[in-house]
């Protein structure tokens, strides 16, 4: 699981160094990385029945923060930031909530 978050943060760098911006839509980190196993549902909640699956949200400032679900129900968050550079955390179940509710709180 951890892999597919650093994985998805390569791919996303990669995107970034050609664009100067992260990635919009699933298809243009596929260009990267066409195994990601990237949710549809950009900007969703992490959840155990998607587990692997990963969501992700760019916020109007260029953050990108990544989630994803362990099949237990915990969860694992990703933020990148000009400012402070990548920031990882686990939650608990009970505080797996949408990446674009966590792109709004500092880890």
């Amino acid at each position: 699981m951890d892999a597919h978050i650093k994985d998805f943060l390569a791919s996303e760098e990669a995107y970034y160094m050609d664009n100067h911006r992260y990635t919009a839509a699933a298809a243009d980190i596929h260009y990267y990385d066409p195994d990601l196993p990237i949710d549809a549902q950009s900007g969703g909640t992490p959840a155990a029945e998607r587990a692997g699956r990963i969501s992700y949200f760019v916020d109007s400032s260029g953050v990108l923060t990544i989630g994803s679900a362990y099949s237990t129900g915990y969860c694992i968050f990703a933020k990148d930031s000009p400012a402070t550079g990548v920031v990882m955390r686990r939650a608990e179940p009970v505080t797996c909530l949408s990446v674009a509710k966590i792109a709004q709180t500092s880890f």
